[in-house]
């Protein structure tokens, strides 16, 4: 089975040792964000520039995959129009391009100057700081979407719809955090580098494994 993920480009001339250390980033990220996920909930918790670089990504007008929040499973046209508006607004402010993909769906291909945003940085501090910022149980508005999220979804694992109804809740609200904090951590890491090697430029983009 074939899967995306965002993948750092890092050019030839970028010295050996920034090269690695955005190759074990890289690494990192197949291992545990491989996929376009998290996005709905993180514009549920009012983010919006890392949510859209991310969907953008994959998929031009950030429509790419499924909406588990919403009852068809579709991007609701308020998400889209959103992160339209977010991605015109970045791309006054950064070379953002919109390149094909292998399989011929147009992605954006953001350059590390995104991460040089304060927004995008205060973003990524949220995900991977804030404890306000994760999905919780009672939290009335989190746990109607943990249910409506989970009441849809394909099941993932054997045994998963033997499960008790808020057992699965809860391991869903796990997984969301945890995607949270994966990719805000990705996020700062990737700014981190971008300090420490300001001449290495490299840029993120999907790619299919």
């Amino acid at each position: 089975m074939t899967e995306e993920y965002i993948y750092i480009v890092v050019p030839d001339d970028a010295p050996p040792e920034a090269r690695k250390e955005l190759k074990d980033l890289q690494h990192q990220t197949l291992e545990d964000i491989h996929q376009v996920i998290g996005i709905p909930y993180m514009l549920h918790k009012g983010l919006k520039y890392i949510p859209t670089i991310i969907a953008w990504a994959f998929e031009k007008g950030g429509s790419y995959g499924r909406d588990h929040l919403s009852p068809d499973g579709r991007v609701s046209r308020k998400r889209l129009k959103l992160m339209r508006e977010v991605y015109d607004e970045l791309a006054v402010k950064i070379p953002v391009r919109i390149e094909e993909h292998a399989e011929g769906r147009l992605g954006a291909v953001w350059p590390c100057e995104v991460l040089d945003l304060k927004e995008v940085q205060e973003e990524a501090m949220l995900l991977a700081k804030s404890d306000e910022i994760l999905i919780r149980m009672d939290d009335k508005r989190d746990y109607l979407l943990l249910f409506r999220s989970v009441m849809v979804e394909t099941p993932r694992t054997h045994g998963w719809d033997k499960l008790p109804l808020k057992e699965r809740i809860r391991l869903k609200m796990e997984e969301e955090n945890r995607y949270f904090r994966a990719w805000g951590n990705f996020f700062l890491k990737a700014f981190e580098l971008r300090r420490k090697y300001p001449n290495a430029r490299f840029w993120f983009k999907t790619e299919t494994i």
